[in-house]
């Protein structure tokens, strides 16, 4: 949590929540896993009641929600503030969270959503989106919500460092309207959480990082997902222009403790630059991060906490430029090292 961050929500309260410092309003910290830090200091002020609520459990996370986009652990016309920062551009579906957003927020409730307008990549397990002021706007008109700030930071401060200047956020601060929706909005709304069918939550990821020089970035990377406990061939191709001669593979997941793999191929459409376990041994893989290497008699298995587990292929040969790489596998995860 950057502090040009900390800095905007900071405003927010103080010029629209300090004038009722007395009244017992509940506060809904979207996204409140505490990874860099947290807005829990700005908020966690008696009788007020600040509530974290993430996907995922972990520090700061008082209330998991099973489905990102119908929370039937929060009650409608319930909370009076939601506040939501560095969350938007890693939710898949945001328009579907303001939609929720609106549904349990009370009659003259405040929102305030921060997100990332410029920056690179960092995916927790995703990272989908940028908002500028126009798709802030876009937001609040999709909920029905009523538009009290919207703006983007669109230039460097010398109040931060670089850390945070790369992000220029953009803020929104909406409130919910007064007064009973229209019987057709309402009926809308109200068919529209039932008959949805169900957005599956991703059990695992894949990320395959790629690198000329065996550092990696984040920003060098793409992305695949697993269910889990069940096989999967999984096909993965690199963009056309990389120069890879080292490739990384990191799996994660919140209850990931197993990866299987049967098979495993880096190649063009000319030649297998690495193929598992058919012209490589699977002990030619180097395990970093958390994760341990269990016996197995052909497949290659990987028991980790789910944490950062990292599997380094051997470097190869630079592939031509103007042929892509695909990255093949027949892999498994899954929640049991059994």
């Amino acid at each position: 949590m950057h502090l040009s961050s900390i800095d905007k929500m900071t405003a927010f309260r103080r010029r629209y929540l300090d004038s009722q410092a007395s009244q017992p309003l509940v506060i809904v910290d979207l996204g409140s896993q505490d990874i860099r830090g947290s807005y829990r200091s700005i908020f966690d002020r008696p009788p007020w009641r600040y509530v974290g609520v993430d996907i995922v459990p972990g520090k700061n996370v008082e209330l998991v929600i099973r489905d990102p986009y119908n929370w039937r652990e929060l009650k409608s016309n319930s909370v009076d503030v939601l506040i939501s920062g560095q969350t938007f551009e890693h939710t898949e579906f945001f328009w579907e969270t303001a939609g929720e957003i609106e549904r349990i927020l009370k009659p003259n409730g405040l929102c305030c959503i921060i997100a990332p307008w410029t920056g690179p990549v960092h995916r927790y397990p995703l990272d989908c989106w940028r908002m500028n002021c126009d798709g802030m706007l876009a937001i609040a008109r999709y909920a029905g919500l009523e538009v009290l700030e919207a703006w983007s930071q669109t230039a460097d401060s010398p109040k931060y460092d670089a850390d945070s200047n790369q992000w220029h956020e953009s803020i929104l601060i909406v409130r919910k309207r007064k007064g009973e929706q229209k019987l057709r909005e309402r009926i809308y709304r109200w068919s529209k959480r039932r008959v949805r069918p169900p957005l599956k939550n991703i059990d695992y990821w894949i990320q395959v990082l790629f690198a000329a020089d065996q550092t990696y970035r984040e920003e060098q990377s793409v992305c695949s997902f697993l269910d889990g406990d069940q096989w999967r061939k999984v096909w993965i191709g690199l963009p056309a222009d990389a120069q890879v001669r080292s490739v990384r593979i990191d799996f994660s997941g919140p209850r990931l403790r197993l990866i299987e793999l049967a098979s495993l191929r880096v190649s063009d459409e000319n030649r297998n630059f690495l193929d598992f376990p058919a012209q490589n041994a699977w002990d030619e893989i180097h395990l970093q991060g958390d994760a341990e290497r269990l016996e197995s008699a052909g497949d290659l298995r990987v028991k980790t906490e789910g944490i950062d587990p990292q599997l380094h292929l051997p470097a190869f040969k630079e592939a031509r430029e103007d042929l892509p790489l695909f990255v093949e596998m027949q892999a498994r995860a899954k929640c049991e090292p059994s």
